[in-house]
């Protein structure tokens, strides 16, 4: 969805350019037959890649969500990057660590002492996917290696059902 805009000014480019070639242009017909069958196969190549599979992430992000429900201590303070699924699933108190609706971990990102946010917080476990704790919000840790202080308890993988990474969703306890 970033790239709606690019996609309706890239429209309007196509359609200015073949309105201003279209008067000399002499294989019109070819042309037309070209464009009438290579839009539906981009529109089936696009829809086929991006729609296949489009909520498998939502369904491991569910499974860690009952998986928590399950196995994990009542009172227990969990910290999700994405955490829309697990707060509204989970049984436990969830901390929202992206900072686009926890005003105290953006601030935390800004300064690059989210990890410290995470412990002052007394977060117990990490669910989340391994990329964005050592990729996506790396930088805003402040905290080279945070896996150093985790502890893996359960790997909830569905990539046979299309997942966002082929190593699934990771829950991971803070060593204290």
């Amino acid at each position: 969805w970033y790239f709606i805009a690019f996609n309706l000014f890239l429209s309007l480019f196509i359609v200015w350019f073949f309105e201003k070639i279209w008067a000399e242009m002499r294989y019109k017909k070819i042309v037309t037959l070209s464009l009438i069958i290579l839009i539906p196969f981009s529109f089936y190549v696009s829809l086929s890649s991006n729609l296949k599979n489009r909520m498998a992430n939502q369904e491991e992000m569910f499974t860690a969500a009952q998986w928590g429900n399950e196995n994990l201590p009542d009172g227990s303070r969990l910290g999700v990057f994405n955490a829309g699924i697990q707060n509204y699933f989970s049984r436990h108190m969830v901390t929202n660590l992206d900072g686009l609706v926890n005003d105290n971990a953006y601030y935390a990102m800004m300064k690059n002492e989210l990890w410290h946010y995470v412990k002052k917080e007394k977060v117990d476990y990490i669910i989340d996917y391994d990329y964005v704790l050592n990729y996506r919000y790396k930088s805003f840790l402040g905290e080279a290696d945070p896996f150093k202080d985790l502890e893996l308890i359960k790997n909830i993988n569905l990539s046979s059902a299309g997942g966002r990474s082929a190593s699934g969703i990771n829950i991971y306890r803070l060593k204290r």
